[in-house]
């Protein structure tokens, strides 16, 4: 059974905003583009982490002005995997680096953006293919 890439799963559209934008910014955004996440680049248009939905609501709850740049919310570190990559290894990076969403690069490039939402939306298919290989496997055992 081959597991699909996480081309397949990810979101192609991403939302992007400059490390200059405000958190106000951000929440605009997120509403327009109905998104709860936002790929945060550097000055010179790099990657450099990204806020969430979660981020924004935090800043709320501290009282923190909504002309407050992002870059006092974004993540210290863009995590990103290859969209060759299978999704259940997708996954496993998820659970070790202990987050919910991961940048998708192709060639280097950002090409879109894998959320556990997205891993989940596989996995049934996965589990019940896997299932069928068991008892597949079982049988063939049996046999022997």
């Amino acid at each position: 059974m081959k597991l699909p890439p996480v081309k397949e799963a990810m979101r192609k559209s991403v939302s992007i905003l400059g490390v200059d934008s405000t958190i106000e910014d951000a929440a605009k955004l997120m509403v327009e583009e109905d998104t709860r996440t936002i790929i945060v680049n550097n000055k010179i248009g790099n990657p450099m982490g990204l806020v969430t939905g979660g981020d924004v609501v935090k800043a709320v709850a501290k009282k923190l002005s909504p002309k407050t740049k992002i870059s006092e919310l974004v993540s210290k570190e863009l995590i990103s995997v290859d969209s060759e990559m299978d999704i259940i290894e997708a996954a496993g990076v998820m659970n070790e680096k202990g987050i919910k969403r991961l940048a998708v690069t192709d060639n280097g490039k950002l090409s879109g953006i894998l959320s556990t939402k997205d891993v989940l939306r596989y996995s049934p298919q996965y589990i019940i293919e896997f299932s069928h290989t068991l008892d597949k496997l079982d049988g063939i055992i049996k046999k022997l």
